[in-house]
């Protein structure tokens, strides 16, 4: 009991509902943490790609003819666009999105369907039911 106490406090309060069972809270508790696992080393795998990518185009440029110092910093500047654009993706997705459970939800019901599907419907039937609606029975 005091472990979900402790978890209660940890979670941000869109996902401290108390109309949700306490093995659903749990189930979100660990998607979240999965997402920002599988988000992070998606993107940021492809940071150090892009990072690679514009390095090694460096490399070969210099190898084969004296590249112009315009070209070298349009080569390098792609590179470390490409690079701050998978930071802002990590962020958003993995540290910023992943902390709504409509959000988490959602890439469940992407990757796999039906259950992601009844999943959503859960959370949002569990959200209409906190907030005071007179059009909810």
């Amino acid at each position: 009991m005091n472990e979900l106490n402790r978890q209660s406090r940890e979670l941000p309060q869109a996902m401290r509902d108390d109309s949700l069972p306490s093995s659903l809270i749990e189930s979100l508790t660990n998607l979240k943490k999965l997402s920002r696992k599988i988000f992070s080393i998606k993107f940021g795998s492809l940071l150090l790609v892009s990072l690679c990518i514009s390095w090694l185009g460096l490399f070969i440029s210099d190898r084969l003819w004296d590249t112009p110092i315009g070209v070298r910093l349009l080569v390098s500047c792609s590179g470390w666009l490409g690079a701050i654009l998978f930071a802002w993706m990590i962020r958003r997705n993995a540290f910023l999105k992943s902390t709504s459970p409509q959000w988490l939800a959602r890439q469940v019901r992407a990757k796999f369907g039906g259950p992601g599907d009844r999943f959503l419907g859960i959370i949002e039937l569990a959200e209409k039911r906190n907030t005071d609606s007179p059009h909810y029975s």
